[in-house]
């Protein structure tokens, strides 16, 4: 078999697959959406050493009234200047800004994405 036979044969196999991203693979059920907004702020990166996902992570904490010494158990090596600096959106307003616009428009997604963070630190 020469390697173009090959290749047309994964061809032919991924044409023949059926995939439904949508769906769950045990009950067939749909998936819920998630706004777009939603993945822009869990992969920005833009313009801070921290991802988009734990800014949200750290004023989601904040807004739950978590100190400090709290959070830095929960993501280890943020600094004392960069919490004050999400806190206070002088860090990547863009993701601060996706944050509080999901928040107001999407609490159940925020609060679903995030509330692990509670929960662990309950546990402590």
């Amino acid at each position: 078999m020469e390697d173009k036979d090959i290749i047309v044969n994964d061809i032919e196999y991924n044409r023949n697959m059926n995939i439904e991203f949508d769906k769950w693979m045990d009950s067939g059920d749909k998936a819920e959406k998630y706004p777009q907004e939603l993945y822009s702020l869990l992969r920005d990166r833009v313009g801070s050493t921290i991802s988009g996902f734990n800014i949200g992570a750290v004023m989601y904490m904040h807004e739950h009234e978590m100190r400090f010494n709290q959070i830095k158990k929960i993501i280890p090596g943020i600094p004392l200047s960069v919490y004050k600096s999400i806190v206070s959106g002088r860090i990547n307003l863009e993701a601060v800004h996706l944050y509080k616009w999901l928040r107001e428009n999407y609490p159940e997604q925020i609060e679903a994405l995030y509330n692990i963070f509670l929960d662990s630190n309950k546990s402590n």
